[in-house]
């Protein structure tokens, strides 16, 4: 099964979210766009640092576009804090330091997946699973 993967200080609040409440997780670039990685209703993992949380069911088409062209609605759906742009830039640059090369500015291209969290399922969440899938 596919999963939208979330550093590890996300952890509590991918377990506090209530089920069905939209949210959304931002990705660099456009190859999960262009590869349409998520398809709409189809289920996924929501992990922490690569470990089950919870599963989550895909919410609509994905989105691309620059990081200054998200709307206050596509800001709603992130984590609390990532409520602007200045504050998406800065997780981005944070989070993707080692990897991404490229300058992040407004003008960086992102993925955006909106998802709906299931209720969280305690088995679920003690499953010791392969921590690099």
């Amino acid at each position: 099964m596919k999963s939208i993967n979330w550093p590890e200080p996300f952890r509590q609040q991918i377990i506090d979210d209530a089920p069905n409440t939209p949210r959304a997780a931002v990705r660099l670039g456009r190859l999960y766009y262009d590869n349409q990685y998520w398809s709409e209703a189809e289920t996924v993992f929501l992990r922490a640092n690569h470990k089950i949380v919870r599963q989550a069911v895909i919410n609509g088409a994905l989105k691309c576009c620059k990081i200054s062209e998200l709307s206050q609605d596509d800001f709603k759906h992130l984590p609390g804090f990532l409520n602007d742009a200045a504050s998406l830039m800065a997780y981005l640059k944070e989070t993707y330091q080692a990897h991404y090369k490229e300058p992040i500015s407004g003008e960086t291209e992102v993925t955006v997946v909106y998802y709906a969290p299931q209720p969280v399922d305690p088995e679920l969440l003690a499953y010791e699973d392969d921590s690099h899938m």
